[in-house]
């Protein structure tokens, strides 16, 4: 199996998607319970209690002994409606992440554009199919990651009709795409299939969804993650939407039938369907305590030494001038606190973190440790 890989002059490689190499599964959240885990961006508020309400609620039904209706007709209608989309188009996921595995095997692109650095399992899956993966970097403008529209239109008009993957706002860098280099980008590339991972954007107060352009262009794919949003990593759920219907069709008949447990499923729906209220309140707070912390963390940082590049999303981007990443990981791990290596993302450095907000208490307990450890 041959695998076309692009690459850029100061890339290492490493988390490139060759077959044979697992160097892109590298995620963050993998720390011994009671650790102060800032490695893995989520809701700093935590699961709302009415979510775990619901989530008791369907224990108590006993939910767990049957299968999920494999239409998830109920979850479909109450993402359409929270959302103000069109349930045909909206298809359930066992959380974003799986999205990237339909739409690769089952779309049978032969190439994958993709606006780096971002989350890195879709250069796992190249590797291992055989589709060309072409990675278009974000060009470093100072303390911020400028959007590579016409990099990305240059390399898929060069393709066979490729998928154009990216992530808004940018995991990890933080960077947000305007709606209106997103309207370029789908105008421009009527012939592919624009996927814009939305997974952080419901925790930002600055960064607008895609959703906006969804019935405009049946070329654009959003996918959206509850699992981020409402802080519940574990139960794996959420969604793909598109306005384009034989898209829709294809993809939700690719799902595996029994993709989201019923649980899940369950739980979702239900806090959508009798708790938007709450939910859009829920959501609304915690991004406005997500600017707050940010900014602290930021302010914290750069008076350290350390770079922190602008961020729209839950966490930011920092570069070491003194101690790499990997040595930061090592001294921080002693004081029960996990970052994220950053090092390991296409066109980073050995020096690159990237780093959750947390609540208040959590921040200044992290740049505590920063100062007493002499790390920036």
């Amino acid at each position: 199996m041959v695998v076309e890989v692009h690459t850029h002059p100061d890339h290492t490689g490493r988390g490139s998607g060759l077959a044979g190499g697992l160097a892109c599964r590298q995620h963050g959240g993998r720390v011994p319970r009671g650790f102060l885990d800032f490695s893995a961006p989520s809701n700093p508020l935590g699961v709302p209690e009415f979510l775990r309400e619901a989530i008791e609620e369907a224990v108590e039904l006993g939910l767990y002994e049957d299968y999920p209706d494999y239409d998830y007709r109920d979850l479909r209608e109450a993402v359409a409606s929270f959302y103000g989309v069109e349930p045909e188009g909206v298809v359930p996921l066992n959380g974003a992440a799986e999205a990237l595995n339909i739409l690769l095997l089952c779309l049978k692109s032969r190439e994958l554009v993709v606006a780096e650095p971002t989350f890195g399992e879709h250069r796992c899956l190249a590797g291992v199919t055989g589709i060309s993966y072409v990675p278009v970097p974000y060009r470093e403008a100072g303390d911020y990651f400028e959007f590579p529209l016409e990099g990305l239109v240059d390399a898929a008009r060069a393709g066979d009709a490729p998928v154009v993957l990216l992530s808004n706002p940018n995991n990890p860098t933080g960077a947000c795409a305007e709606l209106s280099k997103l309207g370029e980008l789908l105008s421009a590339l009527q012939n592919s299939l624009v996927v814009v991972d939305e997974a952080f954007v419901e925790l930002s107060t600055t960064c607008r969804s895609a959703l906006e352009l969804a019935d405009d262009y049946e070329n654009l794919a959003i996918l959206r993650s509850f699992t981020k949003s409402f802080g519940v990593r574990g139960l794996r759920v959420g969604f793909l939407y598109t306005s384009g219907r034989r898209l829709a069709q294809t993809l939700d008949a690719c799902r595996q039938p029994w993709n989201v447990n019923s649980v899940a499923s369950y739980a979702i729906a239900k806090v959508l369907r009798d708790r938007g209220r709450d939910a859009r309140e829920y959501l609304r707070r915690s991004a406005e305590v997500v600017e707050v912390g940010r900014a602290a963390l930021t302010e914290g940082l750069t008076e350290l030494g350390v770079v922190v590049y602008r961020s729209h999303a839950p966490f930011v981007l920092a570069r070491h001038t003194r101690v790499s990443a990997r040595e930061s990981l090592r001294r921080l791990w002693s004081r029960g606190i996990a970052v994220r290596d950053a090092s390991s993302f296409p066109y980073l450095t050995e020096y690159h973190v990237r780093i959750s907000v947390r609540l208040r208490e959590d921040n200044a307990r992290l740049l505590r440790a920063y100062r007493e450890l002499g790390l920036g």
